[in-house]
């Protein structure tokens, strides 16, 4: 029957679903374990645990700053009502790398935002559940020093191998986030 055969395949895709998470779970502790815990003790510890949260929302607008900055500076405007050179009528067609690194600033920008509502959950997740201050410290300056850095190589990858640099950054910052998750619900093992 069609009532069968949907709790079939609801069965399939929620199946799916776990086993895709239980691998994600697994590939970020190994990224983990080979890019961060090695040299997690050597990440200077310039905020508390709950002044990483203020840290990563300033984060938030320094990149900001940084897109009006490079779309000011490479493309002599800057446009408040259409921020994004991609779809601005004053585009003409043409494709300079300057209009490039403006929008990849503009996305940079987009995505710090993404990655501050995860950070900020996964933080208060671990504050809430008193998660030890000094790992979870270690772990909230690593993952800001990464944003810092993916934000960089964000708007300098204009090329294939640049962009593979950025996908390994946030890889690595991923993993972080994972970690720290992991650390505030301990049903999760990172």
């Amino acid at each position: 029957s069609n009532r069968t055969k949907s709790i079939r395949i609801y069965n399939a895709i929620y199946f799916l679903s776990y086993k895709s998470v239980l691998f994600t779970m697994a590939f970020a502790q190994k990224i983990y374990d080979i890019s961060v815990a090695p040299y997690l003790k050597d990440v200077p510890l310039i905020y508390s645990a709950e002044g990483s949260l203020v840290a990563m929302f300033m984060l938030v607008y320094v990149s900001k700053i940084v897109h009006a900055l490079t779309s000011l500076l490479l493309t002599a405007k800057y446009d408040n009502v259409q921020s994004s050179h991609r779809y601005s009528g004053k585009n003409d067609g043409t494709w300079t790398w300057q209009r490039l690194a403006a929008q990849r600033a503009f996305n940079a920008h987009l995505n710090q935002w993404e990655a501050f509502v995860a950070f900020g959950l996964s933080m208060l997740l671990a504050l809430h559940q008193r998660v030890d201050r000094a790992v979870l410290t270690q772990l909230a300056n690593a993952f800001l020093c990464v944003r810092v850095l993916y934000n960089i190589v964000y708007v300098l990858a204009f090329n294939g191998p640049l962009s593979i640099v950025r996908s390994a950054v946030w890889t690595v910052g991923f993993s972080i986030l994972l970690k720290i998750l992991s650390l505030a619900v301990p049903s999760i093992h990172v």
